[in-house]
């Protein structure tokens, strides 16, 4: 007899299934419990309609979600496993070519099974065939993601120590951040997460971007092992990193500091995460820095400095020993700070500022240095 998984409430197409109750083999009596699955609304025991030898479908185990009509068991008169295949089964699914159906897919013994939604694109996400999973007859999202750590394709090639990086954006900003990560022992770029349509489906130097910046779903390949750390690339929407971050944070997404190698760390440094540090940074002795923070080349943090989170520098931006600077803050291009300023939260710095005195939250900088721009005489 066949025991198939019934429709059990009229807005459900999926079960999970809970628990089986009894393993391949067993003898159970009509009404004994076999296994149980939870629907949206409710959780269930199922019972044997007669009395036999029950056997599960291969492949079959807890926490699986299951469609309605699923072929779950057989119980039968004998104890042989009505899902095993013959010897000379075997030898001929070797033989044959293998076909697919795409609606429906069979192996090459026409044995139907059923790939979930979330199996197959993942599936397709690493270039992966169903014929992988030729003699089961159910594949779910468990079981791509284990194929994927035997053949080791998380890693991209690379060795089990490699940390892999997921970056948020695909502009200006992680074209430089590609470049850093690839400078850096045991660290590769694998995915990029952006909310620009024609960006999507497509590659950044070599790293594709696999959709929008989606926080659950980026939770969701976190948790499958696609990616290792996360860092943003966008500098230009503060308020936008921010948010990112606590989101991210908060749902144990992990960040990670990327450094140049030829940055030059001084001693008793404490650094949040977050932070990238583009070439040629230097960073004095004794001072911190928050989290999230995008500082370009050649930028000097001086000893004593103390750098809040979410900020970000263009390239050769000094700042003096003992200098403060909030949350929140951008800083142009060749901004030079004096000794002991202060800059409050929130403050943008134009390019070209030389700060002698403390800035007020919530306050804007600018440079003006009154350039005259001439045509040129040209003589013939």
């Amino acid at each position: 007899m066949d025991i198939i998984l019934e429709k059990l409430n009229v807005s459900d197409d999926l079960y999970l299934l809970n628990e089986l109750m009894a393993s391949n083999g067993d003898y159970v009596n009509k009404d004994d419990y076999i296994f149980s699955i939870e629907s949206s609304k409710i959780t269930i025991d199922i019972q044997a309609p007669t009395n036999g030898y029950i056997y599960f479908v291969n492949g079959l185990e807890d926490g699986m979600e299951l469609p309605v009509g699923f072929l779950i068991a057989k119980i039968v008169d004998e104890p042989i496993n009505p899902f095993e295949f013959l010897e000379s089964e075997k030898k001929q699914m070797k033989d044959q070519q293998l076909t697919t159906i795409e609606d429906s897919p069979k192996d090459p013994l026409n044995h139907e099974f059923v790939i979930t939604d979330g199996a197959r694109v993942l599936l397709n996400q690493m270039n992966l065939d169903e014929s992988a999973f030729y003699g089961k007859a159910f594949v779910c999202k468990k079981d791509v993601i284990n194929l994927c750590k035997q053949r080791d394709l998380f890693n991209y090639g690379y060795s089990s120590s490699t940390r892999k990086i997921a970056i948020i954006g695909a502009g200006s900003g992680a074209v430089q951040v590609i470049d850093l990560i690839r400078s850096l022992k045991n660290y590769v770029p694998v995915v990029i997460f952006d909310d620009t349509v024609e960006k999507q489906g497509k590659n950044l130097d070599g790293v594709p971007i696999v959709g929008s910046i989606d926080f659950k779903r980026i939770k969701e390949l976190y948790i499958e092992g696609i990616f290792d750390y996360i860092i943003n690339s966008i500098s230009t929407h503060i308020p936008f990193r921010k948010s990112c971050f606590e989101i991210l944070s908060g749902l144990s997404v992990p960040y990670c500091n990327l450094i140049h190698p030829s940055c030059i760390i001084g001693s008793n440094v404490i650094l949040g995460t977050g932070n990238i540090l583009f070439p040629y940074i230097h960073v004095g002795a004794d001072t911190v820095i928050g989290n999230d923070n995008f500082i370009t080349a050649k930028a000097s943090i001086e000893h004593h400095n103390k750098l809040g989170s979410h900020c970000t520098f263009g390239p050769g931006v000094m700042t003096s020993g003992h200098v403060e600077i909030g949350d929140l803050s951008r800083f142009g291009a060749g901004i030079f700070v004096e000794p002991f300023v202060e800059i409050g939260i929130n403050c943008l710095i134009a390019s070209g500022s030389v700060l002698t005195t403390s800035v007020p939250s919530n306050s804007i900088v600018r440079h003006n240095p009154n350039i005259e721009i001439v045509k040129k005489r040209i003589r013939s």
